[in-house]
């Protein structure tokens, strides 16, 4: 009887460092599951021009997701993976995106902002939103009055976001992948 309860015991530690070790060196399988995987992973460096972000819009979710930067000068980036530390570990980084896929844009953005609700006219809960868009407004081809953040609800479709995703090919349903090599 002893014998069955230690071997037992053994199988269930094995079991349990091999679940470890798998997580460990493979990472979260959410991370690979989605209608949009296919962008996940994408993509090589970053530009490194914030100067001139028209705005960036992202997709509320529980993991860090997909960051679509849309630029004055008619170019875009879809972030898809960002630098992260290994599961277990200590780590204070803060998020920094590493790999994009970039393209260009010939699309009025005004009219997202038009269909969408200012974070100051905003009184539902952070559970109702399904979109955030961070506004950059000032010092690009935007005007002052665009120049806030703006939010879009789980109640209500903005169809010339959609409109923009489907021209440019792209979706941003899907989680971002960690970069453990950074």
């Amino acid at each position: 009887m002893k014998k069955k309860i230690l071997i037992i015991s053994l199988i269930v530690i094995v079991l349990i460092i091999g679940v470890c070790l798998f997580r460990y060196f493979m990472g979260p399988i959410g991370f690979y599951i989605g209608p949009n995987s296919k962008y996940r992973g994408q993509g090589t460096e970053p530009y490194n021009k914030y100067h001139n972000v028209v705005f960036n819009i992202s997709r509320e979710k529980e993991c860090i997701p997909v960051s679509l930067y849309l630029y004055d000068d008619g170019t875009y980036e879809l972030f898809t993976e960002y630098e992260a530390c290994r599961p277990w570990q200590s780590c204070l980084l803060k998020l920094n995106y590493t790999k994009s896929i970039k393209g260009t844009y010939d699309y009025d953005v005004t009219k997202i902002l038009d269909e969408s609700i200012k974070v100051g006219n905003f009184n539902g809960n952070s559970k109702d939103i399904e979109y955030t868009i961070f506004a950059a407004g000032l010092g690009t081809t935007l005007d002052e009055e665009y120049s806030y953040d703006y939010v879009i609800t789980k109640d209500k479709i903005n169809k010339p976001l959609e409109e923009l995703l489907k021209k440019l090919n792209i979706g941003l349903d899907v989680c971002a992948i960690p970069d453990y090599n950074k």
